[in-house]
C-alpha cells in the first residue's frame, strides 16, 4: 500500500473520532518510514489528534509539534515548518502560557515570508491580546469593568 494512504487511513479514523485508532496509526507510519517525505504531514495528524484528547496530552503534542517542525526544515519545507510554528503556539495559549503563545507569534509575523502564516500569527496575537484585556470583572453594583489577566477560564483555541 503506497505511503499516502496509510496517512489518509489515519485521517479517516480521526474524521470518524476514533482518535485512539488515528493516534495508533500514524505512529506505525512513523516509525515503519521514517525517511518519508509525508513524516512531518504525519506528525502534524498525530499532533492534532493528541490536541483534541485534551489538556493532558499536551505535552505529547508539543513533542510531535516539535519533531514535525524540524522534520519540516530538515527536508526544506519552510512552509509547514512556520505552520507547525501557529499550531505551537495554540498549544501554548491552551496551557494558559500566554507569553509563550506572544512571543512564537510575533516571532512568525516578524521572520515569516507567506502571507496566510504570517495572517494568522497576527490574527492569533491580536486574538490573544484582546481575550487578556477585556476580561469582565463585576463590581459590587453589579456594573463590569475591564479586567488584563487573561483569557476565560477554559477557553482553548483551535
Amino acid at each position: 500500500m503506497d505511503r499516502k494512504y496509510v496517512v489518509l487511513v489515519g485521517d479517516a479514523y480521526y474524521q470518524l473520532n476514533d482518535l485512539v485508532s488515528a493516534e495508533k496509526i500514524y505512529k506505525e507510519f512513523i516509525l515503519r518510514a521514517p525517511q518519508s517525505p509525508l513524516v512531518p504531514y504525519a506528525l502534524e495528524a498525530l499532533a492534532s489528534t493528541l490536541s483534541a484528547q485534551g489538556p493532558a496530552r499536551d505535552g505529547e503534542t508539543v513533542i510531535a509539534l516539535n519533531q514535525a517542525e524540524l522534520r519540516s526544515r530538515d527536508l526544506g519545507n519552510k512552509e509547514l515548518a512556520e505552520e507547525m510554528e501557529v499550531e505551537m503556539g495554540k498549544v501554548y495559549y491552551n496551557q494558559r502560557d500566554f507569553a509563550k503563545a506572544a512571543s512564537t507569534w510575533n516571532h512568525l509575523v516578524q521572520i515569516s515570508t507567506q502571507p496566510a502564516v504570517r495572517a494568522e500569527a497576527m490574527y492569533r496575537e491580536a486574538t490573544r491580546s484582546l481575550a487578556k484585556s477585556f476580561i469582565r470583572k463585576p463590581f459590587a453594583n453589579g456594573r463590569f469593568s475591564f479586567k488584563t489577566t487573561g483569557p476565560a477560564p477554559g477557553c482553548r483555541m483551535r
